[in-house]
């Protein structure tokens, strides 16, 4: 993804746990993609993203993002979480870096 931006957290993908700072969110006009570990990549381009919405996890490793997909191949429960960061922060973070408003959402998961 050119001129991306990027985030360092961790992830619930599918059943899979990854913790904070082994994931890796990136952002662009052209979609989203979360890098986990064992070269496990995840792309979403713009038009197979459904809705990004907070979503909580565990109250002391924070609070993060679902991105709700329609990409066959993903598994259907993707959360990126940020320690210590309200969701709304990265909303922000991928609003700021092209992901365009409709398919952002502050209504929890």
């Amino acid at each position: 993804m050119p001129n991306s931006s990027s985030l360092t957290g961790g992830a619930k993908i599918g059943m899979m746990n990854v913790s904070w700072p082994f994931v890796r969110l990136s952002a662009s006009p052209a979609g989203i993609v979360m890098r986990a570990p064992f070269g496990r990549t995840y792309e979403f381009p713009t038009d197979g993203i459904t809705c990004v919405r907070p979503c909580g996890l565990l109250p002391l490793v924070g609070s993060g993002v679902k991105i709700e997909h329609t990409i066959d191949r993903h598994p259907t429960r993707m959360i990126f979480w940020y320690p210590m960061r309200q969701p709304a922060e990265v909303l922000e973070f991928l609003r700021s870096a092209g992901i365009p408003g409709e398919k952002l959402s502050t209504e929890r998961a």
